[in-house]
């Protein structure tokens, strides 16, 4: 968890600092590198969660709503969001899923 938030972290932030000339940091990149482990975790898992039934899909909901809410709110003219920086901290995020995510062995 630690290597997932610090690595989501410094690529969201790195990402955001060669395409953006805006300065920012925080730790939102990290947090986004951590939904997007979380969907990943879904997506690896989705049928061994099965016996969850509609909550898989409650989850899967809400991880999609806070995404498109911050982007949505992030395309505004006068926001502060650094979309740049939300996006490398997901790529990582959804990668390092794929790498790190053990699947559930269904019963």
């Amino acid at each position: 968890m630690i290597s997932l938030y610090i690595l989501s972290a410094i690529s969201g932030n790195l990402l955001s600092a060669l395409i953006s000339d805006s300065l920012s940091v925080g730790a939102s990149t990290a947090i986004f590198g951590i939904l997007a482990c979380l969907l990943g975790y879904l997506v690896v898992n989705w049928d061994a969660l099965e016996r969850y039934g509609t909550m898989r899909c409650m989850v899967l909901c809400m991880i999609i709503i806070m995404i498109m809410l911050n982007v949505l709110v992030g395309l505004g003219n006068k926001s502060t969001i650094d979309n740049y920086g939300h996006l490398g901290g997901f790529i990582i995020g959804i990668n390092l899923s794929f790498i790190l995510v053990v699947p559930i062995q269904p019963n």
